[in-house]
């Protein structure tokens, strides 16, 4: 994927078509990249009221040859676009959870978060553009430049990708067991 990167990126984003899940601001980061002459496309998994908006909002920028849009797909399509992608764009406004994002890094996918709520406490600096703005156009214009930066060096796009790929591990049962053995050892529940 490094290798092509610099070609054509490939944005993904997924979730349920509602406002605050933020759609809307993958297709207008996809807007401002391509107005930077970034060749890019965006593969969006979603169902849901606000669609069709968005979908006005892709012919009005002209990006309809650009975008995909899919409902639901069987796990191992989803998984296997996830394993082709080069960013996951989850700019979500408001998700208690974040386990897409999880699925996305266990892809060794790197994201671009807004840092609120759940994403918040998966993402890092290290496993993508992972910051919480000061506004969202601050966020788009910086978006933008993390992928031009991963598009002119692909190492470091690389690197986000293993962050990414460390950090679905420091979710899985393996890593939880070893911190539940060291701090609550079954002596500990003894008496």
């Amino acid at each position: 994927r490094a290798a092509e990167l610099p070609q054509r990126v490939r944005l993904i984003w997924s979730g349920r078509a509602v406002w605050w899940k933020a759609g809307q601001l993958a297709v207008e980061l996809l807007r401002r990249l391509t107005a930077a002459g970034v060749e890019a496309e965006l593969q969006m998994f979603s169902y849901g009221h606000a669609l069709d908006a968005w979908r006005r909002q892709i012919t009005a920028a002209g990006l309809a040859s650009r975008v995909r849009i899919s409902g639901f797909v069987p796990r191992a399509e989803l998984l296997a676009t996830f394993g082709r992608a080069h960013v996951f764009v989850y700019p979500t406004l408001h998700d208690s959870a974040a386990t897409a994002l999880l699925e996305a890094y266990a892809m060794a996918l790197p994201s671009l978060t807004v840092g609120l709520g759940g994403p918040a406490v998966v993402a890092t600096p290290q496993t993508g553009y992972n910051v919480r703005p000061p506004d969202l156009d601050t966020w788009l214009d910086g978006a933008v430049d993390c992928v031009r930066l991963w598009q002119r060096e692909p190492a470091s796009w690389a690197a986000a990708s293993a962050a990414a790929s460390a950090r679905a591990r420091e979710f899985g049962t393996n890593h939880m067991d070893a911190m539940v053995e060291r701090w609550l050892p079954p002596a500990a529940f003894a008496r």
